[in-house]
């Protein structure tokens, strides 16, 4: 027997199970970092807008999320999640973690997840008491742009009813 290897064969066996299994790993962790990236959970053939007021933002890793009460003309409040991008594109862009303040009514447009949780990917953003519109990744801005040309429209009040849908009223 050669030193260091002792037991012959098995310390080899054992150095190629290690490697097998750490290879396995890193398949297995690119392919949940491939799913988490997929826009594929959200339906980008429908448009949902809402008009409604913060209850939350996080400008956390791994994405930022805009925690939004949305009533309707009855009065009742459903809370949404609209999320973007990555902390680090968004800071480039000029969001903070400040930007958003709990009472601050918005209107924001994007992507319903397709398994109906009140999630969507936000693509436009607009302050409603200056109608400002708001900074979006570039991603957020083709994921948008993307439907307006598939319609032949160039704004999202003229997508068809059948594509979007505007929920929330303001006090």
């Amino acid at each position: 027997m050669r030193p260091g290897f002792a037991g012959g064969g098995n310390d080899m066996k054992q150095r190629s199970g290690i490697f097998y299994l750490a290879a396995t790993g890193a398949i297995l962790i690119s392919e949940l970092t491939w799913a988490h990236h997929s826009s594929s959970v959200y339906d980008s053939t429908r448009l949902v807008t809402l008009k409604g007021t913060v209850a939350k933002f996080e400008f956390v890793n791994p994405h930022t999320v805009i925690r939004l009460d949305v009533k309707d003309a009855e009065g009742n409040v459903e809370q949404w999640a609209a999320g973007g991008g990555a902390v680090i594109i968004m800071r480039r862009i000029g969001w903070t973690p400040n930007y958003f303040k709990p009472g601050e009514q918005l209107i924001i447009s994007g992507f319903p997840m397709k398994d109906g949780r009140k999630v969507m990917l936000h693509g436009k953003l607009v302050r409603a008491d200056t109608g400002e519109d708001l900074p979006t990744s570039q991603t957020e801005k083709e994921h948008v742009d993307e439907l307006l040309e598939q319609h032949h429209v160039k704004s999202l009040d003229q997508l068809p009813a059948s594509v979007h849908t505007v929920m929330g009223v303001f006090d």
